[in-house]
């Protein structure tokens, strides 16, 4: 009788932290949703999806360019018994990285993504080119944001550290997901350059620093064509790296922080542009670039 006893308090104890874990990420949802539309001049919305779709499961987070959802699953089973504090910084980074989204990243009716639609796979390398653009695009559009919004920093290094690093273990290999993020300490955009250079050699690690230094500073869509290329080299890279690297697993770990391409909500080609931060916008951010990195450094 004392077992049945307990597992029914255990029960109530699990139903209660469950009911408590909900509405938690229902305050953070109304203040971050609040918080998006100030900074986005647009109204976002930020909502929960319990069951999401299969290919999502694991994915914290997405946007269409208009909403930006939860997943609750994988939010409940990554940050539910982590600290309050912790709880907060993980939240903001995520929310924050989908915001930077729908601020800058182009939609899958913009050329680009038409682009890598139409020669995905035309050649051995280019099965990698969505995975290509999804790395540079991810640390160009945070790089960006972060030298607009100083206090978001904190945020982006605290998602990065997760997602990209301690739960990969593979240091090395996380080196062309991070180098970009101008923010991280320099000591740890130096630490993993070591390693890779150590596994990989230096003149790879040359090669991915020049492709992510020049697509940082794109800015769409004039600079469509150029961020082709630049896609394309990068996929290269990413080809010379798998005969040691599994680059499905990595690169999904880097999924695990966005999707690059945004889908235009609904097919609506008259939403396609809508969020994205204005050519002159763009350029602000990126003069700002090299105080942020600068500042990083000292770090």
């Amino acid at each position: 009788m004392s077992d049945i006893k307990d597992a029914i308090r255990s029960e109530l104890r699990n139903i209660k932290s469950s009911v408590t874990w909900r509405r938690t990420m229902e305050a953070f949802r109304v203040v971050y949703e609040k918080t998006d539309q100030i900074l986005a001049g647009q109204p976002v919305k930020v909502r929960m999806e319990a069951v999401p779709p299969s290919h999502l499961r694991d994915t914290p987070g997405w946007t269409d360019g208009e909403t930006i959802t939860w997943n609750a699953h994988a939010m409940s089973e990554s940050l539910k018994n982590l600290p309050m504090s912790t709880v907060i910084v993980q939240t903001k980074g995520m929310n924050f990285h989908e915001l930077c989204h729908i601020l800058y990243t182009p939609r899958f009716s913009d050329d680009i993504c038409k682009w890598i639609r139409q020669e995905q796979g035309t050649l051995p390398y280019r099965t990698h080119l969505w995975h290509a653009f999804n790395v540079l695009e991810d640390q160009r559009i945070e790089t960006m944001f972060a030298a607009k919004y100083r206090p978001a920093i904190p945020y982006f290094e605290a998602i990065a550290l997760k997602w990209l690093i301690s739960n990969t273990g593979a240091t090395a290999d996380v080196y062309p997901l991070i180098y970009g993020r101008k923010f991280l300490p320099a000591k740890v955009r130096e630490a993993a350059e070591a390693a890779f250079v150590a596994k990989h050699g230096d003149e790879l690690a040359s090669h991915f620093r020049d492709v992510i230094d020049r697509y940082n500073r794109i800015v769409f869509p004039a600079d469509t064509i150029r961020a082709q290329a630049l896609v394309d080299r990068f996929a290269l890279l990413l080809e010379q790296m798998s005969p040691t690297v599994n680059l499905n697993d990595l690169i999904m770990t880097e999924d695990n922080g966005g999707r690059a391409g945004v889908r235009d909500r609904d097919g609506d080609p008259t939403k396609m542009n809508q969020g994205r931060a204005k050519t002159k916008d763009q350029k602000e951010a990126i003069d700002k670039m090299d105080d942020l990195e600068d500042e990083a450094d000292e770090r």
